[in-house]
């Protein structure tokens, strides 16, 4: 996924903000931000840049939240400026740009500015509407799943591409997450080390998604993304714009589960499919609605199943499907 920096816009009602650290400490956005982020830096030592040159870069992302414990510790600040000065030194050992993203998963813009700003400057920040914030999108539910915790540190190699005035950021590699107080300064204590450096790529080892090929009745053949764990299965296609339209995700189950699903969060329809063990099918739905607001509608069959099957809506519309008929699955022991 690849996301625009065309415009660079403060959205203050109700929304997310999105800042460039150099607008608030040389522009002049917002006295008490400035002085604030100022003071803080001239202590602690990294100065954000405002380059705008084409190239790989490093990027450190740190994700908080002003109500989480952990991430008010005292002695987390200090390490997280820490890990931006050991890593732009990594960065220029790389030959490549450094930058820091900081992002507070708060509702209130006050609230996550204000606990941002414990942790000096940053290249860009995010805050605003908690879990449904832009950042935490990307880099927890969307092009770089992970955890849903605070707080974490995650440092990704991407491509910063500069084009006659427009400039698109490319995630190529998750070189390393952080997750929990206790692993981000027991990483930052060792020196913030990086995995090594795949010498054939020049990046670093990043393992693709695990993918299954599911097989209607009539012929028809999806590839679908893998969910296995619990936290990729409450991920399910939060995060994504759409699916292709031979694509999908399947959440396969160790034994049978009586899990109730649904599509809080999600950007676009579902048809849905519920299979046991040998591949039968045991209920089906069509066009599910996206939820944008709780109480979410929740789904589950009448027997227990192992394998839920989400693909874009309309598609059994096209390839009819029944309980009782039996699918292939392949690729997911």
């Amino acid at each position: 996924m690849i996301r625009s920096l065309r415009r660079l816009a403060l959205v203050c009602g109700g929304g997310v903000v999105v800042l460039a650290a150099f607008a608030l400490g040389y522009a002049g956005v917002g006295g008490k931000i400035v002085g604030a982020w100022s003071s803080r830096s001239a202590a602690t030592g990294y100065v954000p840049s405002a380059r705008r040159n084409s190239g790989p870069e490093i990027a450190l992302i740190y994700i908080g939240a002003s109500a989480c414990a952990a991430c008010n510790r005292s002695d987390l600040p200090a390490a997280v400026e820490s890990a931006k000065v050991a890593l732009r030194k990594h960065a220029v050992d790389r030959l490549q740009a450094f930058s820091a993203v900081g992002i507070a998963k708060d509702h209130s813009i006050e609230a996550g500015i204000a606990h941002l700003r414990k942790f000096g400057r940053f290249d860009e920040v995010m805050t605003g509407r908690g879990w449904l914030n832009a950042g935490v999108l990307r880099y927890v539910y969307g092009a770089v799943p992970g955890p849903a915790a605070t707080p974490q540190l995650l440092v990704v190699e991407r491509v910063v591409h500069v084009e006659e005035g427009d400039l698109t950021i490319d995630d190529r590699a998750l070189l390393l997450r952080k997750v929990g107080a206790l692993e981000i300064l027991a990483w930052v204590a060792a020196g913030a080390p990086l995995p090594p450096v795949d010498a054939a790529s020049g990046t670093g080892t990043v393992q693709a998604p695990a993918r299954s090929r599911l097989v209607l009745p009539d012929g028809a053949v999806f590839t679908l993304d893998i969910a296995r764990t619990t936290a990729e299965r409450q991920r399910g296609l939060t995060g994504r714009s759409a699916l292709g339209p031979n694509e999908g995700l399947v959440n396969v189950y160790a034994t049978p589960t009586e899990a109730r699903t649904w599509t809080k969060g999600y950007a676009f329809s579902i048809d849905a499919l519920w299979l046991d063990a040998s591949r039968l099918i045991l209920d089906v739905a069509q066009d599910l609605k996206p939820c944008i607001e709780e109480p979410c509608p929740k789904r589950s069959p009448k027997a227990p199943y192992q394998y839920y099957i989400e693909l874009p809506a309309g598609t059994l519309r096209r390839h009819p499907v029944k309980p009782g008929d039996v699918v292939q699955l392949q690729d997911v022991q």
